[in-house]
């Protein structure tokens, strides 16, 4: 799955706070694996990826690219109800998601 930008920004909570969301503002991408299998993650897992991807993009020297972020999520289908409640909670974000199978 690959998210394009969204144009909402919502606070993520969480148990690192405000160093994570720092750490995430100097990043490009978020890559991650397996992570949706839990429904009662869902919600903070797509609030930080919202958070992220409207976020601004510095470089290493503070300066904005004008590039656009992505998080890319590895993952098997396995449950139905999981990615149905995973695609609606992006959707209510406006968080538009592409999916790309290893046949592409």
């Amino acid at each position: 799955m690959v998210f394009s930008q969204t144009a909402e920004s919502n606070p993520v909570y969480g148990s690192h706070g405000a160093n994570s969301i720092h750490a995430l503002s100097n990043a490009d991408v978020i890559l991650a694996a397996d992570v949706v299998y839990d429904v009662h993650s869902i919600p903070d897992l797509v609030s930080t990826v919202c958070k992220f991807l409207s976020s601004p993009w510095k470089s290493t020297n503070g300066n904005q690219n004008g590039e656009e972020k992505r998080a890319i999520f590895a993952t098997t289908f396995r449950n139905q109800t999981t990615f149905g409640l995973f695609e609606k909670e992006l959707d209510k974000k406006g968080i538009i998601c592409d999916y790309l199978s290893l046949d592409d």
